[in-house]
């Protein structure tokens, strides 16, 4: 039996709210799960998913 991964695609409206979350609360990774996604993404998920969306992309030739 295949198990599905539990995990959700993250959204443009998700980004936009982990952007939100992050200008109130800073990287209260925890108070921006809690408060933004109500605890549907992870604080881990939620640190991860900013460093992606914000960190520059270094890119090897």
């Amino acid at each position: 039996m295949v198990q599905r991964s539990s995990k959700k695609m993250w959204t443009h409206k998700d980004d936009a709210k982990l952007i939100s979350g992050t200008m109130k609360y800073g990287r209260n990774w925890a108070r921006v799960s809690a408060s933004i996604f109500h605890h549907e993404k992870s604080p881990m998920a939620c640190k991860e998913r900013h460093l992606e969306i914000t960190e520059p992309k270094v890119l090897s030739f």
